[in-house]
């Protein structure tokens, strides 16, 4: 039964069929995914390259874990909250990992000079965050060392900074920097899909909530099995695509928040300035020289941070914050404090509407809380 595709879809599966790595016939399906007609006559063969995509990002996913196998990649422990400076090659990575934090390092003219991950710590405000320099972006890099390295550091942490050089072309950085990592399966600011997947040890498959299925469920069901789920309950929580659902279950996929730094500014065309700061949907930070305490402030409140200070009962307040995100609760840093302990009292100043007041564990607290727990 013909399916009526236009040109695009076509194009796109010529792509796939002279693709030779996995890589590229992945992105090729995907591709034509986008263009397939969604009729009823086209659902067979969209569930086709819905079960193919399938295969084919479960192989990417065994390659990429037969290469990162053998040791020998060292992952800078995490300091409170860390964040990995990412860029391209002179992008002013070392500069501002020396001018923001206390690390020992100098930058250098020559490209590719960071071969292993550099920390240092930031402090805006008596609130910390350990910035980590990685190797920088080139072609090939998830297939060099020194890349393995750089995606390691990234996988483990809990935001990226994008260090965009402001004398080329910004909108090209990001969108290679980006559509690299999406193709890595590491995502920025992009939500993963609401959808919870309960391994079981029997019982087969059990689905909640299949009305927010896009697609048969069999599909759905050929999926899990190609990722190797044979028993499980998977509950829907808002409406989901075939390829939404594939990252849900997909282990390696990460999901995380990212800003921009833009260097170089006192040297960059006003046109390049102008397109960095209309990017959208992504904070953005330009690197001031003459006032490094107000760029400090302006990237932890980039990173969407907030500092909550602790007191014993009857005590006084911590002098060093405990750093975490907006829209933390009492709950979140309960578990740091007293972890797996049951918290019998809460009480918080600064945010509420009394001093003192005894809140709930799902209380969502604000910058510059003082926090008193009881166990």
């Amino acid at each position: 039964m013909p399916i009526n595709a236009g040109p695009e879809f076509e194009l796109a599966m010529e792509k796939y069929s002279a693709a030779r790595t996995t890589k590229e016939k992945i992105q090729a399906l995907q591709e034509a995914i986008k263009y397939m007609p969604k009729h009823k006559g086209a659902e067979n063969l969209r569930a086709q390259l819905f079960r193919r995509l399938a295969e084919l990002k479960r192989d990417l996913q065994k390659e990429k874990e037969r290469k990162s196998g053998g040791g020998g990649i060292r992952i800078i422990p995490k300091d409170g909250f860390q964040a990995v400076l990412f860029g391209f090659p002179n992008s002013g990575k070392t500069y501002l990992l020396s001018k923001l934090t206390n690390a020992p390092v100098k930058p250098t003219e020559y490209p590719l000079a960071t071969t292993e991950p550099t920390p240092g710590m930031l402090v805006a405000d008596g609130g910390k965050v350990q910035l980590v320099e990685i190797p920088s972006y080139f072609e090939g890099y998830g297939e060099s060392k020194m890349g393995r390295i750089g995606l390691a550091t990234i996988r483990s942490t809990d935001a990226v900074a994008l260090v965009i050089d402001l004398t080329q072309d910004p909108i090209r950085q990001v969108k290679t920097l980006v559509e690299f990592l999406r193709d890595e399966d590491i995502f920025l600011n992009k939500r993963p899909p609401n959808v919870r997947v309960e391994r079981k040890y029997s019982g087969g498959y059990q689905f909640i909530g299949e009305s927010f299925m896009e697609g048969d469920r069999r599909l759905y069901q050929d999926i899990l099995q190609t990722y190797g789920i044979h028993n499980a309950v998977i509950t829907f929580l808002e409406h989901t695509t075939p390829e939404e659902f594939m990252l849900a279950i997909n282990e390696s996929a990460r999901f995380l928040p990212a800003i921009l730094i833009g260097t170089k500014a006192e040297q960059a065309p006003k046109k390049h300035i102008d397109a960095f700061n209309a990017i959208p949907n992504v904070n953005k930070i330009l690197f001031r020289n003459d006032d490094i305490d107000g760029t400090k402030r302006d990237i932890f409140k980039a990173l969407g941070l907030i500092r909550v200070y602790t007191k014993p009962p009857r005590g006084k307040p911590s002098e060093e914050p405990i750093v975490l995100r907006a829209g933390s609760t009492v709950a979140d840093i309960a578990e740091r404090i007293f972890p797996n302990k049951e918290i019998k009292q809460a009480r918080v100043w600064g945010s509420t509407r009394f001093p003192g007041q005894t809140v709930g564990l799902d209380y969502v607290l604000a910058d510059g809380d003082i926090v008193e727990l009881r166990v």
